[in-house]
């Protein structure tokens, strides 16, 4: 499911939760400012979320993808990575973060990542 390329600014929580089989969601080139905890509930079978040139400057902790392999977050606005963002994500293998604004990471930032192989 693609929504690259859009004017997307907000998206409500539990938008995508009755899409229980989604594999892939692009949601690059957009506006979006903020990936809510609950945006991406009931995704359970997601394997890859693109969610790169945003404007994103927070991400609160990744709930219910426990299939993601691929998440890609490059060009955006981030600025410091919580603890335990990434903790659901268990078998995430490659994290893109490249050109963001990152300036602070927490020390469990990474925390619960066993399976990532790239990090960018």
């Amino acid at each position: 499911l693609s929504f690259d390329n859009n004017q997307l600014s907000f998206i409500e929580s539990y938008t995508f939760e009755s899409l229980n089989y989604l594999d892939e969601l692009i949601l690059s080139h957009n506006y979006l400012k903020k990936i809510d905890k609950n945006i991406f509930k009931g995704l359970k079978y997601l394997t890859q979320l693109n969610i790169n040139h945003n404007f994103i400057e927070e991400i609160e902790e990744m709930n219910d993808l426990f299939n993601l392999k691929r998440l890609d977050l490059a060009h955006n606005k981030l600025e410091f990575l919580r603890a335990n963002t990434f903790r659901k994500l268990l078998k995430l293998q490659f994290l893109n973060l490249e050109y963001n604004q990152i300036n602070k990471i927490s020390s469990f930032a990474f925390y619960g990542l066993n399976s990532l192989i790239k990090l960018k």
